[in-house]
């Protein structure tokens, strides 16, 4: 199942963020995070997605944010 998660920009988060983002994207170009639909792994997920990588996520329950 394919989900859509509103994306935040890349310029919504501090400069030190906005760096190591841009770094990232430039190593990788997808992501599969574990627990996408917990608090932590939401806000992952979030960043990734910002930067531009093409995310994947796992969660073991549903949640209504993923579907």
């Amino acid at each position: 199942m394919s989900v859509v998660i509103d994306t935040l920009s890349l310029n919504d988060f501090p400069p030190q963020e906005q760096a190591a983002l841009t770094a990232l994207k430039h190593k990788v170009n997808r992501a599969f995070v574990t627990g996408a639909g917990g608090f932590l792994g939401k806000a992952i997920c979030e960043r990734l997605l910002a930067a531009g990588i093409k995310v994947t996520g796992f969660a073991r329950g549903a949640y209504p944010a993923l579907d």
